[in-house]
């Protein structure tokens, strides 16, 4: 078959997946593509449509024979392409795609949306996918939704007499990855070997001599729970911010002075004690029921919708994958959250909605195979929890009401104890080893997806070898905020590479002190070179008061700790993600089916072997012992 024929033959094969894959999806070809479809694309015997879609990758190491598949009734022969005609073919091939309405990945169309490994992942290893709900699947507005969370925990504050008056919500006080020194009343950006890099008291950033004087060469050990506390997630924002501003008022005694009863200040007069009471007032702003019960209300004020989301499980789902939502929410938030998330999309769409009503239940868990609420991780990754089955309207309706050892549930669900998950089901509570149990595979073909980092990611390594995908939407903003720092950061590099010659000569002249005491332009020399070293160093220190501001301008890019080094959080993602993007539906571009791999690690004596090379084609004698 030559080129032109086989081109031919992607376009018209392309049009049958678009067909079956179809991303404006009405509510009965959603239904239907899940129930349907699904079924279809799991049970195809290999060698047919639905397995060469769902299988066939260069890299999949599970692939029978990739030298030819079948079509409908025809059987077609496939060839290698000369390495001279790769580039142009590709080329063509995505041109095609791209004409069929299946855009490029995102690399290449848009890098902030890329997906990012650490450890190599092929996915068509993995038969199971986990999903985390909140900013996890759903990305909230962050300044909204943690400006509630802030608002509400004054409120508890409030009750117990803490003079919480004039205090607001600040959004740049703290980001993911920062940790909390309880013993200090800071905040500290640590690099990837534990030290000190920046912080702050209070709303007053530190000096660099500053908070070296305080910290010095100590490196800060998070097993240390007593004293640290890792900003693991977006919802810690608002416990941050509330934090540091109550810091500010214990400092100059405010809060003693203008809080009344019942205050009590002996609970709060000490750092530590006033992180207890911010991060006690934060939870309780959650739990209590009032800020979830205002998001139920009006979740488009507080969700940003991701029109790719439903795309992008859909797609999941047709290429076999087992999808289970595992959420911490209760099963009345989950249940209108992912409501909206459905509803919406087939709204905005153009699709009429699959009722009248505003509960589409049942056709949101379509998407998922399992679906836990109440999940309490992390210790649901590791302990063995009772697990209750949740019985939707639905299933109470079809004569599971009055069942013994039931539980009442809002929107008329209930809850029944059980003893193993079956797929169809939601569940609350439960455990890890369920799910494997469930779906009868081994951890290394579980993929879970989540925003926490402790939670959701390390304890699922650790404990369990799941393969992770961490989701920050921060992130979109980070690679942005890089592309436009290229040119400050050369000119660092430049200051650098001069600074480092300038210490050199410096030092090579301090030598020849040694040796020749009477010479003075050495000394001249050296004194010129240190003021230099003096202009070089101020220089340096102007552009990194900038570098990563917008992204934050306290505290810059979370995945630096200063220019060069990885700060703790990207030591933290390298170890327990394999991979990380902005949001799920990143993946969507990329297909079910995508091979991510890691980058080339580059080590410190492997980053200008041009010189060995040049020692070696000019004969130079080594010092070799």
């Amino acid at each position: 078959m030559d080129k032109h024929a086989w081109l031919a033959y992607l376009i018209a094969l392309t049009s049958i997946v678009r067909t079956t894959f179809s991303f404006q999806l009405t509510p009965a070809r959603f239904s239907h593509a899940i129930q349907s479809n699904v079924r279809v694309f799991r049970s195809s015997a290999r060698g047919e449509l639905g397995d060469m879609a769902a299988r066939n990758t260069p890299v999949d190491s599970n692939l029978r024979d990739n030298s030819r598949f079948s079509f409908g009734n025809s059987v077609v022969e496939l060839g290698p392409i000369e390495t001279s005609d790769l580039s142009k073919y590709l080329d063509n091939v995505q041109h095609t795609l791209i004409m069929d309405g299946l855009s490029s990945i995102y690399p290449k169309g848009n890098p902030c949306r890329g997906v990012f490994c650490s450890r190599s992942l092929n996915m068509s290893d993995i038969k199971v996918i986990g999903y985390d709900m909140d900013y996890t699947l759903v990305r909230y507005r962050v300044n909204v939704f943690e400006s509630c969370a802030y608002g509400y925990a004054k409120d508890v504050l409030r009750r117990y007499g803490f003079w919480v008056e004039g205090l607001s919500f600040l959004s740049d006080i703290a980001c993911r990855g920062l940790i909390v020194d309880k013993d200090h009343g800071n905040i500290v950006k640590v690099d990837r070997f534990g030290y000190v890099q920046d912080a702050m008291h209070g709303l007053k950033k530190l000096t660099p001599s500053e908070f070296t004087s305080l910290y010095g060469r100590e490196m800060v050990d998070l097993r240390d729970e007593a004293r640290w506390v890792f900003i693991n997630t977006l919802f810690s924002v608002s416990e941050c911010s509330l934090y540091m501003q109550l810091v500010e008022r214990l400092d100059d005694n405010s809060l003693e002075r203008n809080s009344v009863a019942p205050f009590n200040f002996n609970k709060c007069n000490t750092y530590n004690k006033l992180f207890s009471v911010a991060s006690k007032a934060i939870f309780r702003a959650h739990v209590e029921g009032n800020m979830k019960k205002e998001i139920q209300e009006d979740p488009a004020r507080f969700i940003e919708l991701d029109l790719e989301l439903v795309p992008t499980l859909v797609d999941q789902s047709l290429a076999g994958r087992k999808l289970a939502l595992i959420t911490n929410s209760n099963w009345e938030y989950t249940d209108r959250i992912m409501t909206y998330l459905v509803h919406e999309h087939f709204s905005r769409t153009g699709r009429p909605a699959s009722t009248k009503t505003t509960t589409l239940t049942s056709d949101w868990r379509e998407l998922f195979d399992l679906v836990i609420v109440s999940a309490r991780k992390p210790d649901f990754f590791t302990g063995r929890n009772p697990v209750y089955r949740v019985l939707v309207p639905e299933a109470v309706q079809e004569g599971d009401e009055g069942s013994e050892g039931q539980q009442g549930l809002a929107q008329g669900a209930v809850m029944q104890e059980d003893f193993k998950m079956r797929e169809g089901h939601v569940y609350n509570g439960g455990s890890a080893r369920m799910v494997e149990k469930l779906f009868d595979c081994s951890s290394d073909s579980i993929l879970y997806v989540g925003d926490h980092v402790f939670a959701d990611l390390t304890i699922a390594k650790a404990t369990l070898r799941w393969r992770t995908l961490l989701v920050m939407q921060e992130l979109e903003k980070e690679v942005l905020e890089l592309a436009h720092c290229t040119s400050k950061r050369k000119r660092v590099e430049d200051l650098v590479d001069n600074k480092m010659r300038c210490l050199q000569e410096i030092n090579r002249l301090r030598m020849l002190a040694y040796h020749e005491p009477a010479n003075r332009d050495g000394e001249v020399a050296i004194q010129r070179l240190t003021a230099t070293l003096t202009q070089i160093d101020g220089e340096i220190s102007d552009l990194l008061l900038t570098y990563g501001s917008s992204v934050n301008k306290f505290w810059g890019l979370m995945s630096r700790a200063g220019v060069y080094d990885k700060s703790h959080m990207m030591r933290q993602i390298e170890k327990y993600a394999d991979i990380y993007t902005s949001r799920v539906s990143n993946l969507l571009h990329y297909t079910p089916h995508a091979f991510f791999y890691s980058s080339f690690q580059s080590l410190a004596h492997d980053k200008k072997t041009d010189l060995i090379l040049f020692i070696e084609e000019n004969n130079f004698e080594g010092g070799h012992g």
